[in-house]
């Protein structure tokens, strides 16, 4: 019994356990895949995003409503990946964006090309004086919009609504 040894613990610093790893990486460091260079194929993509498309295609009535349900699909993957990008910052250079242009910088930077493999191609403001407060990251070559063929019925769908509510 003499031999037992206690630690203290620091406050605000963790000891190494389950919980807090020796090198000070957890699991949300890690990269989702094997390699943080490795990357989805093209077709692979294209293949999960028309099942995607035809999901969303069930029991709509108009164009309308298809680009708005493939915008909810987004918005779901945009937060966890906002989430995702700002946590794995590092401590010091982490600026938490305070302003909607440093998020907006943010998102046309690094999560575009987390996401697509390059930054959006630039980002502007609405010109319209009814809407000061509205923005648009332009994407001239959208990668959703690569392999995307409709019907003619549907020829006014845009899937880059997907990319938008990302």
């Amino acid at each position: 019994m003499a031999n037992i040894q206690t630690t203290k613990s620091v406050p605000g610093k963790e000891t190494p356990g389950l919980r807090y790893p020796s090198n000070g990486k957890t699991i949300y460091h890690r990269p989702l895949n094997r390699t943080k260079t490795a990357e989805l194929s093209q077709a692979s993509f294209a293949y999960l995003f028309s099942e995607m498309v035809s999901y969303a295609q069930r029991n709509v009535k108009d164009i309308s409503e298809l680009e708005q349900r493939l915008n909810v699909q987004g918005h779901s993957i945009g937060l966890k990946l906002l989430d995702l990008l700002l946590f794995r910052e590092a401590p010091r250079t982490q600026l938490r964006p305070l302003t909607i242009i440093n998020l907006l910088h943010f998102i046309k930077q690094s999560a575009w090309q987390h996401l697509f493999g390059r930054q959006a191609d630039r980002l502007e403001k609405s010109a319209d004086p009814a809407k000061p407060d509205e923005y648009m990251i332009i994407d001239n070559e959208p990668l959703v919009n690569a392999y995307v063929s409709v019907p003619r019925e549907l020829s006014q769908l845009n899937c880059a609504a997907f990319t938008a509510g990302i």
